[in-house]
């Protein structure tokens, strides 16, 4: 009996997951590009907020903007710096980004090119 139920409620489950297409983007496109993307499925984007070299991306709020116009539903994204202090990096674009031009912040690590800023000396281990 325990079984079926637990069946039943994974089943339950599964029928309420909704799936979304998005983008994320890292350079400045204008309304009509997020309108073209919208009107082929996308309903949200993802705007770095802040760059691989340790500052912040000069185009943000103006893509922000853009998306919002399109109608689409806006998040920002981090590529931080290693090599500097990760509560500045996070208040410097907390404080340039109005927290209402969007939803969420997302955190991207990845192989970073920039000097001082590798992650290459690091591993989860």
């Amino acid at each position: 009996m325990q079984k079926i139920l637990c069946i039943i409620v994974v089943t339950l489950l599964v029928g309420t997951i909704k799936a979304e297409l998005g983008i994320d983007v890292s350079q400045l496109f204008s309304v009509e590009n997020y309108t073209c993307a919208k009107n082929n499925g996308i309903t949200f984007g993802i705007v770095r907020g802040y760059c691989s070299f340790g500052g912040l991306d000069r185009n943000t709020n103006q893509s922000l903007e853009n998306m919002k116009k399109a109608g689409l539903k806006t998040d920002v994204y981090m590529f931080p710096c290693r090599g500097k202090s990760a509560k500045s990096q996070a208040d410097d674009m907390i404080n340039n980004i109005p927290s209402t031009s969007y939803d969420r912040i997302w955190i991207d690590i990845e192989t970073n090119p920039s000097s001082g800023c590798t992650w290459n000396r690091y591993s989860s281990d």
